[in-house]
C-alpha cells in the first residue's frame, strides 16, 4: 500500500485500561508523531484506505497503527484530549496544542466522510446529485428574485453588499453527500 500523510501532529498516544477505568500511555509513553495516512488499499479497489499511525519521537518506535473505519466513534473530551473507538479497541491522544487537536479531528472526519462517499451505490449518487441540483436551482431562483426586486442601479450593489446568495451557493456546492442526507445544515 502506498501512503501519503493527510495530517501530522505531536501527541502522547493513550489507550484505555478498563481494569483501572483510566487512560494510560501506550508503548511506555512519551511524545509521538501521529499521522493520518491515506493510501490505496487493494489493487482491484479504487477506494482509499486510511490509517492512524503513531511513532515515538525519542526512538522512532511504532506504537500505534489503527485503521480508520466508517463506524469509528470519535470523542472530543477537552481541547487537548480526544479519543476514539474502532471495533473494540480504544485509543486517545493528548495533543501538544488545541490547534493540533483541531487539525487531527478534521483529518479523521474527512477520512470517515471519504470512506462513506466511497460506499455510495449508484442510486444513492444519483439521488445526491439530484438533491444538490435542486438546492442550487432554488438558490439561483432566490438570487433572481432578489435581483428582480431591486432597482436597476441597485442590483449589483445589493448582491455584493450582502453576499448572502453567493455564500449560500458556495455552501451548497461544497456539501458532501453526508451533509445533504444526514445533517440539517441548510
Amino acid at each position: 500500500m502506498s501512503l501519503s500523510f493527510t495530517v501530522r501532529v505531536r501527541a502522547v498516544v493513550m489507550t484505555r485500561d478498563d481494569s483501572s477505568g483510566g487512560w494510560v500511555p501506550m508503548g511506555g509513553g512519551g511524545l509521538s508523531h501521529v499521522t493520518i495516512c491515506k493510501g490505496k488499499g487493494h489493487e482491484e479497489s479504487s477506494q482509499q484506505d486510511y490509517l492512524i499511525r503513531g511513532e515515538r519521537l525519542r526512538d522512532q518506535a511504532p506504537i500505534l497503527e489503527c485503521n480508520v473505519k466508517r463506524d469509528l466513534v470519535y470523542n472530543k473530551v477537552n481541547p487537548i484530549f480526544h479519543h476514539w473507538k474502532v471495533d473494540e479497541r480504544k485509543f486517545g491522544l493528548t495533543f501538544q496544542s488545541p490547534a493540533d487537536a483541531v487539525s487531527f479531528e478534521r483529518g479523521v472526519q474527512s477520512a470517515i466522510e471519504e470512506l462513506e462517499d466511497g460506499k455510495m451505490t449508484r442510486a444513492t449518487r444519483l439521488r445526491y446529485k439530484m438533491r444538490k441540483h435542486a438546492w442550487l436551482q432554488m438558490l439561483i431562483g432566490m438570487s433572481k428574485m432578489r435581483i428582480g426586486a431591486c432597482g436597476k442601479n441597485e442590483r449589483m450593489g445589493t448582491l455584493h453588499e450582502t453576499g448572502k446568495i453567493t455564500e449560500a451557493l458556495d455552501r451548497v456546492s461544497n456539501l458532501s453527500w453526508t451533509d445533504i442526507f444526514h445533517r440539517d445544515r441548510l
